[in-house]
């Protein structure tokens, strides 16, 4: 009877030893999902590049502003022998007086620099209409300037902001990010895993396989893979392959563990080539966890039978005492899973922040383009008002007043209307007048010195009434032309 019992405890027992016993290949197909992770660390980035530039597209159009300024304007920003004048110089009169323009004095003084004697933006304005326009072509020359400066100043916050994210987003960072997520520190594994002494600092022996695979703060992704891919006592199975061994234990760790790590890149060879991208990182960390199993509602990853401490009597595994069951699943919090979505999300904001900064430099390339006929340009609207034909996108009202000479001409009603003016009949008398002249005069031009200046130059005597204009020279000019001397941004 004793003997019978003793013989089925037996077979109990060698059944037990036999679905504990780690077999040749058993985790091949999650060593090779941990290996893609561990070869996200070889991934080369490119040196980063650095901020992306404008070509000098906007210190050119800022210099094309200052050049069609008064000379009394310009006085401000240099001395008489043309050098520069701080802010914080004796030589500015404009600290006290004007604190506000302290922020915008750096880009004003760079501008009078750059249309100096020889300068390459001065140079690049003398081949174009700019030095040869007249006064009143160069009002409005600055008006049309001015719309295109406010949208390159626009631009060129949206530049600023794209290359500040572009710069905490950079590839060294990234890449430091993925070595840390891996290795346990930024260098890639150089004063962890990798040392030719002990290993310190980061996991070391198997009991931390059975705790998420973290000894307190330290977690790194590399002691996850040597969870399933290294014996303890024995080195002779083949644990994450079907064909090579590991030719290391657990033990070498604590003399070596350089050695280590050369043995296991034998059966997770290092690749340069890997593509490191957000989509890449998520779809490694996904394709690792889907080996994930449930044993007792607790999550484990590999081999398992009776625990993960790598001895062929048991099994090579991580055991997620605290991040995986069958009510939760907290792997992202893992000291390694969670720095890897940083750097995906960090790759992510590089990816549109460069996009961004591309597009606001090339917006700003195409509003100098744009500034370069300007000069022309106001040739053509100047030739066009002196002859009467004020273009339809100027004030209706600088029109009628423009015009009112030859309504004046027309003595019958017959022709008046055709001249696009209203014949008016007092007293058994008729007069061909401009239309609506009084009630267009007080909405055209806008608020601000530029409108002003439209509705005054185009006035006739009669019409040229102060507070805003008055007649002078044969002229009708705006009163408050002193605020035309600013600098139109």
């Amino acid at each position: 009877m004793l003997r019978s019992v003793l013989t089925a405890l037996a077979a109990i027992v060698t059944v037990r030893l036999f679905r504990a016993a780690f077999s040749d290949g058993d985790n091949a197909d999650v060593g090779r999902a941990a290996c893609a992770i561990v070869q996200l660390g070889d991934a080369e980035l490119a040196a980063d590049t650095g901020a992306v530039s404008d070509g000098g597209a906007l210190d050119t159009l800022l210099a094309i502003n200052m050049s069609l300024s008064d000379k009394e304007w310009q006085s401000k920003f240099a001395k008489e022998n043309g050098d520069a004048i701080a802010w914080d110089s004796d030589d500015n009169t404009h600290k006290k007086s004007n604190p506000e323009w302290a922020a915008k004095w750096p880009k004003w003084v760079t501008a009078r620099q750059n249309i100096r004697e020889k300068a390459a933006a001065s140079e690049a304005i003398k081949k174009t209409a700019l030095p040869t326009l007249t006064d009143s072509e160069k009002k409005i020359a600055r008006q049309l300037l001015a719309a295109i400066v406010a949208e390159a100043t626009g631009a060129e916050a949206e530049l600023n902001n794209a290359n500040s994210l572009l710069a905490a987003n950079s590839n060294s960072k990234i890449k430091a990010a993925v070595n840390t997520a891996i290795y346990g520190d930024d260098k890639g594994g150089e004063t962890t895993y990798k040392k030719a002494g002990a290993v310190s600092g980061v996991p070391a022996t198997p009991a931390s396989c059975m705790t998420d695979g973290v000894s307190g703060d330290a977690g790194p992704f590399y002691y996850t893979f040597l969870c399933i891919c290294l014996e303890a006592g024995n080195n002779q199975k083949k644990t994450c392959s079907k064909t090579a061994t590991s030719g290391s234990q657990w033990s070498n760790l604590a003399s070596n563990g350089k050695t280590v790590y050369n043995n296991m890149r034998k059966i997770c060879p290092e690749n340069k080539k890997t593509a490191l991208s957000a989509a890449n990182i998520q779809a490694t960390k996904a394709a690792l966890m889907s080996h994930t199993t449930l044993q007792s509602d607790v999550g484990y990853l590999g081999k398992y039978d009776a625990n993960c401490d790598g001895a062929s009597a048991n099994s090579l595994c991580v055991k997620y005492t605290s991040k995986v069951s069958n009510t939760k699943n907290d792997i992202e919090t893992l000291p390694w899973a969670s720095k890897l979505t940083e750097a995906a999300t960090m790759l992510e904001k590089q990816q549109a922040a460069q996009t961004e900064a591309t597009r606001a430099a090339s917006k700003l390339k195409s509003k100098l383009n744009a500034a370069w006929t300007i000069g022309q340009t106001a040739k053509v609207l100047a030739n066009a008002r002196g002859s009467g034909g004020i273009p339809s996108n100027q004030p209706a009202a600088n029109r009628a007043e423009k015009s009112g000479e030859d309504c004046g001409a027309h003595k019958k009603n017959t022709t008046c209307p055709a001249a696009n003016c209203k014949w008016e009949e007092k007293d058994g008398k008729g007069e061909c007048k401009p239309k609506d002249v009084e009630g267009q005069t007080k909405t055209a031009g806008g608020d601000g010195a530029a409108g002003t200046t439209e509705k005054c130059e185009a006035k006739l005597e009669k019409y040229c009434k102060s507070p805003h204009c008055k007649w002078e020279s044969k002229t009708c000019k705006d009163s408050s032309f002193l605020v035309n001397k600013k600098f139109p941004w």
